[in-house]
């Protein structure tokens, strides 16, 4: 009797040390896929460390592991070593759109798995087959669930180092969902906005949708206007109201363009019908950076076609000139936006911004109507800004942007 008591205890305390797995991705063993050697440095080349590339499987103690690049023709997963004569780490690296299916032994429950690495990024949202993520920042992610396998969808690039599984009879913690700081308004949101930083922020109040084609949605609030770019699964038209809690990155993606990046797609519901948003109307001349995102219509224009494929140059009887791009060209991402030329039209766009300078993304080209609205902003306060955007309250000698109502164009005071 004593003797089976103690093999049971033995038993027993063999469990427990099972509970939890550290996993290090050092110690893989049968790496499948295609090797490719290392490439020293040459001259401004860091060179390129040995990986295999594509990976297709590898195991780590008796769990094995198998991966696919999805829906990611460019990237595929990788298994990377240290660079010769540096500190020896190997990561297991995924891209955006790779998979990966983890396969516990036979009998063993997965309950709770706790990624490290790098390179994440803190607004990630994979998806698993099975149980809930949570990304808790650019080195860290826990799955939880009950599984003896799963598959991982990523929807960001990230590198693993090492995972911590938690099996059979444990219980693990919940883990800690990290909170997410809420701003009032688009103008908030704004400035958090700087080149080096991208913190996630919600804005706490809803907000109205201008324009939205493909990847690109373009919002406005009482506060200011913004760009919201990355995947979205809600379709939007023009006055819908988006109800707060839109949630994304904050970044100042190019010299000024602050935008919402990697929007999560979850925090966009479905928007409810609101009054139309109608397009500032704007002389060419008055066209400026600070107008980014702004949604405005230039009416009675001459639009040529440029050299360059999808270039185009709008122009008015006042010689002035603006760049128009039409990023809405390719059918396989957009809506197509047809760009007419010629005289008389007018030109419905986005503000936005190339290396520094405006330019306008289409939204429609058509012939001419006229001047719409201007009885209504007959009567509305005229406001003056200079050509950087900043409210002027009495101008002086100098060209300057005159706004009435929704009406705004390049004037000369003298």
């Amino acid at each position: 009797m004593k003797k089976l008591l103690l093999t049971l205890a033995a038993v027993a305390s063999f469990t427990f040390a099972q509970a939890e797995v550290t996993l290090k991705v050092i110690d893989a063993t049968d790496i499948k896929g295609t090797e490719i050697a290392e490439k020293p440095g040459e001259g401004s080349s860091n060179g390129e460390a040995r990986h295999v590339q594509p990976l297709e499987s590898l195991k780590l103690g008796d769990y094995s592991f198998s991966f696919t690049s999805g829906t990611n023709k460019t990237n595929a997963p990788a298994y990377y070593w240290s660079m010769t004569g540096k500190e020896d780490i190997r990561t297991i690296r995924l891209y955006g759109g790779n998979t990966m299916t983890i396969s516990a032994p036979a009998g063993t429950t997965m309950k709770q798995i706790e990624f490290k690495g790098s390179n994440g990024n803190a607004s990630a949202n994979p998806t698993a087959t099975n149980g809930t993520l949570v990304v808790s920042g650019k080195t860290a992610m826990t799955w939880t669930g009950e599984a003896s396998e799963f598959t991982i969808t990523y929807d960001k690039t990230f590198r693993i180092t090492e995972m911590t599984v938690y099996v059979n009879g444990d219980n693990p913690e919940e883990p800690e969902v990290p909170e997410v700081e809420k701003v009032a308004n688009i103008a908030a949101f704004v400035a958090k906005c700087t080149a080096s930083n991208c913190p996630t922020l919600t804005i706490d109040a809803p907000v109205t949708v201008t324009y939205q084609n493909g990847r690109y949605l373009y919002i406005k609030d009482d506060s200011g206007v913004m760009a919201v770019y990355g995947d979205l699964t809600t379709k939007y038209a023009n006055g819908d109201v988006i109800p707060a809690g839109i949630t994304g990155e904050a970044q100042n993606y190019s010299n000024g363009v602050f935008q919402m990046s990697t929007p999560k797609a979850d925090t966009f519901k479905e928007g409810t019908q609101g009054a139309a948003v109608e397009p500032m109307e704007i002389s060419v001349g008055a066209i400026t950076a600070n107008l980014v995102s702004t949604y405005v219509v230039l009416r009675d224009v001459t639009v040529t076609a440029a050299e360059k494929e999808n270039n185009y140059t709008v122009s008015d009887e006042e010689g002035d000139e603006a760049l128009l791009f039409n990023q809405f060209a390719n059918a396989t991402y957009y809506d197509v936006v047809d760009v007419a030329t010629g005289e008389n039209l007018d030109v419905y766009a986005i503000v936005t911004v190339y290396k520094g300078n405006p330019q306008l993304y289409p939204v429609k080209v058509s012939a001419t109507s006229g001047i719409a609205g201007v009885e209504a902003d007959a009567n509305a306060p005229v406001e003056y800004y200079n050509l950087q955007g900043v409210r002027v309250a009495e101008p002086a000698n100098g060209l300057y942007i005159r706004r009435q109502g929704n009406t705004a164009t390049k004037v000369l005071v003298k």
